[in-house]
């Protein structure tokens, strides 16, 4: 009889066959199983209980307690809790599953806490570093069980397969490893180093001590209602901040005082002798509001008065955060608490009793904030200027400070908006202070702001920022640290590349006293510290830095923000051309991590194997210039991986030419450095993943117009026919241009 194959039957037994191997492995797996591990289950809920509440536990350090003490009461809470919560779920997932419900839960109860714990530190990582925190974690949870199942199946039941012996070792390799990596500062990145050197930028080394106070004596004095030296008021800001519910029990107890009533308190530091000095109050953000945040300016406070300047930190710890207990949209309330602080100084400043009186010059006054305080800042310097608050007309406002200057260190935006509305503000001097490596304010908030700050030119006033590589939010207040999230919450962060903390407090330092000078005493030395590049690199560490600038004698030419015609310019007699590019375009600006727009437009411009390529702006009649320095904005869009070879530095040449005829020739690098963008690594997974954020921010170019004149005497600088860009120097490029035009 001819056999006849039938699918059927034979799919059929591939079926069974595979089924009986299946129950075979997974039968000797499960009589492995018992073999080793059987008993094992029941130990693992202590020491995992442990870990987990430890890790818990340490969020309560800074809760108001001694810090062992708070540690070990929430722990102990913690252990109580979770005990409870085990009696409810295992009879539950006995019902559910009838596999290890033991083993399950203590599976997901760490995976919880570790993937809890690590998402919140992802910070800047972003979604680079979220799949691999999840395996990361998955991966230490189950080294961690078979760790401990092993070790007790060895030590406790006297086990001796090789096996279990071989899967101990394993265990214990991965879960040191891991806790390694937990624990570590974790990993250094020389981007910096790589940078500077091929730009050939050699800067005064810095050593990361103390700089040297000034010539004066100086004094201190702590202030509030109950001051013994300097009395004060108190605040009501039930009009600016509402809380309530559990939020409000607890903040009121720790307290021992409402929102109706809140202190006006906080230390100055002055020279001993003399009067009338210039004054700058300082505001902290928001932290943990049992940190004595306002003392953690105390170095910026000694030094600046020690060369002539009263400074005055103002305590608003109250409206800062209790571990999860924090207010939002209290930024209003902290400009007024500011504003108020200022009041009951000023009014110290004229009494004859008071160790303050006429110590300041309040005609001379600067604001400075950090984080939120940064923002408070520019709201205060805001309600200086109405006579009712913008979100509710019936109540007043009444002060009348001459603020001229303000300081934003790695300050938040758009926290407060009046009446949905930015905070704009008119001839004010404007300093912006931020870090690449900012684990809180992740990216230049105050960017926006430092747009929203405009001159109409009955003043002399000026604009500028600095961008400090590897600096993070929480060095610039000693009672912050090196960690921008709070423990445990940090675990994740990398902080072995960050700047050692004095000389980042240097840099703030120096830059603040430059702006002092130059605002408060006019000094036109200080000033160059901002208008000069090549002037600001030898007066800071050797770090890398980008800096912004703008004054109220600036004409712009082209700042893009007009329309959509790619052949227009801000002023009207302007044609814009490019030859050779990859690519010419107007672009929205946005912050990295598909964070929210810049409100900017720039021109982004590209260009490949060309060394002729150029961005040409002709006039259709001669611009009248009578300016002193050419100025643009430029940022230098490639990103370069690590390790990457080949890196040459931005560079290009700018050609002004007359009517006649006559042109001159300048080189970006004789007056400015513009790096690559900056690959910035914050966290410890950002490392083993290779995933930097890239950081995108302008470098401002200031050529004097002497330096053409020297090219070309028969150049008339006073009538202008063409000003271009050619790119002659790199012959693959990719950057952004804005701002372009004339200023003294």
């Amino acid at each position: 009889m001819k056999y006849k194959f039938n699918t059927k039957t034979f799919i059929k037994t591939i079926q069974l066959t595979l089924k009986k191997l299946f129950l075979r492995v997974t039968g000797g797996i499960k009589e492995w199983g018992l073999r080793n591990y059987k008993g094992t289950e029941k130990p693992l809920a202590l020491p995992t209980d442990i870990i987990t509440g430890s890790l818990i536990a340490l969020i309560f350090l800074d809760a108001g307690l001694p810090k062992l003490l708070g540690f070990f009461l929430s722990f102990i809470v913690i252990l109580i809790l979770l005990t409870l919560l085990r009696l409810i779920v295992i009879p539950i997932a006995k019902v559910a599953w009838k596999i290890s419900p033991r083993s399950i839960y203590l599976i997901i109860e760490l995976y919880w806490v570790f993937t809890y714990l690590w998402n919140m530190s992802l910070g800047s990582g972003g979604d680079s570093t979220y799949t691999p925190s999840q395996v990361f974690a998955v991966i230490l949870i189950l080294a961690l069980l078979l760790l401990l199942r092993s070790f007790y199946a060895v030590f406790r039941l006297h086990r001796k397969t090789p096996s279990l012996f071989v899967l101990l070792f394993l265990s214990f390799l991965i879960t040191g490893t891991g806790t390694w990596f937990i624990v570590s500062n974790g990993f250094s990145y020389q981007y910096v180093k790589e940078y500077i050197s091929i730009q050939k930028d050699r800067q005064v080394f810095s050593a990361n001590t103390d700089l040297p106070l000034g010539p004066l004596k100086i004094d201190s004095i702590e202030y509030s209602p109950k001051g013994d030296r300097l009395s004060t008021s108190t605040v009501d800001l039930s009009n600016y901040v509402t809380y309530e519910g559990f939020t409000k029990k607890i903040r009121d107890f720790y307290w021992g005082y409402s929102i109706d009533k809140v202190p006006v308190k906080g230390k100055v530091w002055y020279p001993s002798e003399g009067n009338n000095y210039p004054v700058m109050f300082i505001v902290h953000g928001n932290h943990m509001m049992t940190a004595d945040s306002y003392l953690g300016y105390s170095y910026l406070g000694e030094y600046l008065a020690s060369f002539g300047y009263v400074v005055v930190s103002v305590d608003e710890s109250f409206l800062n955060g209790y571990i999860d207990e924090g207010l939002s949209g209290e930024n209003d309330a902290r400009a007024i608490l500011l504003l108020e602080n200022m009041e009951d100084i000023e009014k110290a400043n004229k009494s004859v009793k008071s160790p303050l009186y006429q110590k300041m010059d309040f005609d001379n006054l600067t604001l400075a904030g950090h984080s939120r305080g940064g923002e408070a800042i520019t709201i205060a310097a805001l309600y200086n200027t109405l006579s009712v608050l913008p979100d509710n007309g019936n109540i007043h406002l009444y002060y009348k400070f001459n603020i001229k200057s303000l300081i934003a260190i790695a300050p938040c935006a758009d926290q407060y908006r009046p009446s949905g509305r930015d905070v704009e503000l008119k001839d004010i001097n404007y300093l912006l202070v931020h870090g690449s490596n900012d684990q809180d304010v992740s990216y230049m908030m105050g960017e926006k702001q430092y747009h929203n700050i405009t001159f109409t030119g009955a003043k002399d006033n000026f604009k500028a920022f600095l961008y400090i590589a590897d600096a993070n939010h929480g060095q610039f207040n000693t009672k912050w640290g090196r960690f921008d999230l709070m423990t445990p919450f940090n675990m994740m962060l990398n902080t072995k590349n960050l700047l050692p903390v004095k000389t980042q407090q240097n840099t703030l330092k120096t830059t603040i006293k430059k702006f002092l000078d130059a605002t408060a005493r006019k000094d036109s030395k200080a000033k160059a510290f901002f208008t000069d590049y090549n002037t600001m690199r030898q007066e800071l560490p050797e770090n890398l830095y980008l800096n912004g600038y703008e004054d109220s004698t600036v004409q712009t030419i082209c700042d893009f923000e007009e329309d959509t015609d790619l052949t227009t310019a801000s002023i009207d007699n302007v044609k814009l051309s490019s030859m050779g590019s990859s690519y010419w375009y107007e672009t929205k600006l946005y912050y990295e991590l598909n964070g929210p727009d810049r409100d900017d437009f720039a021109l982004s411009y590209a260009w490949k194997d060309s060394l002729s390529s150029y961005y040409e702006m002709q006039f259709t009649s001669p611009y009248q210039n009578s300016k002193n320095y050419f100025e643009f904005d430029v940022m230098d869009d490639r990103e370069f991986k690590k390790g990457e070879k080949d890196i040459t530095p931005m560079d290009f040449t700018v050609k002004i030419a007359d009517e006649k005829g006559e042109s001159a020739y300048a080189a970006l690098s004789d007056y400015a450095k513009v790096y690559p963008s900056l690959p910035v690594m914050t966290t410890k997974l950002q490392f083993i993943t290779n995933s930097p954020v890239y950081k995108h921010y302008f470098q401002t170019v200031r050529i004097p117009i002497e330096a053409f004149i020297h090219k070309n005497k028969k150049l008339d600088i006073s009538s202008i026919k063409e000003i271009s860009f050619y790119f002659n120097k790199v012959n693959d490029g990719k950057i952004k241009l804005d701002n372009i035009g004339f200023s003294d």
